[in-house]
């Protein structure tokens, strides 16, 4: 699904009179103006209807009104329907997650209690999302769940979510991407198992609440970061293999034309950046690109791959000013 999200703002057709006055009653009782709000991408086209409350319904029931409602362009008859959204740091939240086919007009219960990030295979006919540290991926035609991990735990183990000081430092939050060809996911593992713990008091109730989550201070340990790859036809799970020791992964971005991973290996002092060009059948990996300078290296979401499959871009101040690269596979730059 579309990283970049807008906001479309639908108001019903309204056939008042231009002579008629709009009263108090009709904005604060009546809500006759009030619009649906749906949440889509910059590349979505003006939809033939709106997704009404009264159709979402679970067992004749209806849910009531959505808290959020996603709908892609890539995938017009598809909304993706969050309610209870409960935010959790800056960037993550989680919720109960209903998935509606618009032209059929059925609404799926994704799962049990609240969950985050779900996600659209890009055939559109799987959905992965974690729950309670593990990834699950929900088969939307015949509503089986595969557990693709189940060794997430509280404080110790993380799959498919971002620990707090990824989510902090490299803003993300949602941890496994979707293959090009939907056969695979790439997912993060975070175990911070030794990572010293925090505690903090919540004041959200009656009686106070202690709050205590693995907290890293400067010169402490990070989580353990593992890269795997499921394969969805077989079930295998196989992990990227690259330099482990005190580094970081701040991201991870599948090629466009041959499904290979592309893992970024970076060094605690943050001032080498190595691209491991990785095979999700066996986890090998070979170094695409290597940038080391004296001071740091700035992680941004600026490399593109393309569908030629022989090149990709970048922004990169490796000559002190931000400038757009174009590499090949081989490693040779082509354009500045």
């Amino acid at each position: 699904m579309c990283k970049i999200l807008g906001l479309l703002i639908f108001l019903p057709l309204l056939s008042i009179s231009q002579k008629k006055q709009i009263t108090l009653e009709d904005i604060y009782k009546k809500e006759t103006f009030r619009g649906e709000i749906v949440r889509a991408d910059f590349g979505m086209k003006e939809p033939d209807s709106t997704v009404k409350a009264a159709d979402l319904l679970i067992d004749g029931k209806s849910i009531g009104e959505p808290d959020d409602l996603i709908i892609s362009a890539k995938y017009p008859n598809t909304a993706i329907i969050r309610k209870g959204i409960e935010p959790i740091y800056r960037r993550s939240s989680k919720a109960d997650v209903y998935v509606y086919d618009i032209a059929g007009k059925k609404l799926i219960h994704l799962a049990e209690g609240k969950i985050l990030h779900p996600t659209l295979s890009p055939d559109g006919t799987k959905i992965a999302y974690v729950k309670d540290n593990n990834l699950y991926v929900k088969d939307l035609a015949n509503k089986n769940v595969t557990a693709v991990t189940s060794d997430g735990k509280w404080n110790h183990i993380i799959n498919g979510n971002a620990d707090w000081v990824y989510e902090e430092e490299f803003s993300f939050s949602q941890a496994f991407q979707w293959s090009p060809n939907s056969e695979y996911i790439a997912y993060y593992k975070f175990d911070e198992t030794d990572v010293k713990e925090y505690n903090m008091i919540l004041y959200d109730n009656q009686y106070n609440k202690d709050y205590r989550y693995k907290y890293p201070k400067a010169g402490d340990s990070n989580s353990v970061v593992n890269i795997h790859v499921y394969q969805l036809a077989t079930g295998k799970d196989v992990k990227a293999k690259y330099e482990q020791g005190d580094i970081y992964i701040p991201r991870i971005k599948w090629t466009e034309a041959d499904n290979k991973l592309v893992v970024f290996w970076m060094n605690r002092l943050q001032n080498h950046l190595k691209l491991l060009l990785t095979d999700p059948a066996t986890g090998a990996s070979a170094t695409l690109y290597d940038e080391k300078n004296k001071y740091y290296v700035d992680i941004t979401d600026d490399w593109i791959f393309l569908k030629d499959g022989k090149n990709y871009l970048f922004t990169s101040e490796m000559n002190g000013y931000n400038q757009l690269y174009v590499y090949s596979f081989d490693g040779k730059k082509k354009v500045q």
